[in-house]
């Protein structure tokens, strides 16, 4: 399988701390060899998880953007094994537009998720082993994201955009489980400028099954205070301590 993390934006609500660096390459903690970026866990996380499910991940690819050079200098043409390849998205269109530069590189069933959150290792891990699904958290703080809507059987039924008007309920981490036929989906708008990937994906509804997987542990990493916790959840949340 494939792994496509979506890594384009700046961040602006992260301020200063992204006027030269692009917010997945932002710090969370002191590592052996120096500022160890949100990035850094997550591709790690990734190749443990492959090696304890026995399912071979052939390949991690970036969406890079804002100061792409940043990333990849950093981390080069492979992680820990792992080849990566970076696809520039000159404009930014959203998450479906996003993933749409990958099509070409897509040669089976791939996992997408966001660059600048981090997710525990059993729920990753859980996620590869699915032919479809999507990642949700039961949030007290629904208001700002995405709400899901299942069926009985926990399968997606809906997912409703902000403002929906709710304080609590099943929330969109961006994590989510896909095949090569989701590219055969046309695109959905979700603003003059943005394409939605959840959006899109909803079209499958009621031709495939769509399961949840529902999380206890997500650190979404959308302001300069979110950084501060991100180290103890890599810690709690991951089998593996020797992340630095």
């Amino acid at each position: 399988m494939q792994v496509v993390i979506l890594c384009a934006g700046r961040g602006v609500r992260m301020g200063v701390l992204t006027e030269n660096c692009p917010k997945p390459m932002l710090s969370i903690y002191e590592g052996i060899d120096g500022p160890v970026p949100i990035l850094y866990p997550k591709l790690h996380q990734l190749r443990i998880a492959s090696l304890r499910t026995g399912i071979a991940i052939s390949e991690i690819i970036l969406v890079v953007g804002y100061r792409r050079e940043v990333i990849q200098n950093y981390f080069g043409d492979a992680f820990e094994g792992i080849p990566l390849r970076y696809v520039a998205q000159e404009v930014l269109d959203g998450t479906a537009g996003s993933l749409a530069l990958t099509r070409e590189y897509i040669t089976g069933p791939f996992m997408v998720m966001m660059g600048d959150d981090l997710y525990s290792f059993d729920d990753v891990a859980h996620m590869m082993s699915l032919p479809w699904g999507i990642l949700a958290y039961q949030s007290t703080d629904a208001a700002a994201f995405g709400l899901i809507e299942t069926d009985d059987s926990g399968h997606v039924q809906r997912i409703i955009e902000r403002p929906h008007g709710h304080a609590t309920g099943l929330v969109n981490t961006g994590v989510y489980m896909l095949q090569p036929s989701y590219f055969d989906l046309p695109i959905v708008a979700i603003s003059e400028t943005e394409y939605g990937l959840p959006q899109t994906l909803m079209q499958l509804v009621g031709r495939v099954a769509i399961p949840l997987v529902i999380t206890t542990h997500w650190h979404p990493i959308g302001k300069p205070e979110d950084l501060a916790g991100a180290y103890e959840f890599v810690l709690r949340t991951n089998p593996d301590e020797n992340i630095s």
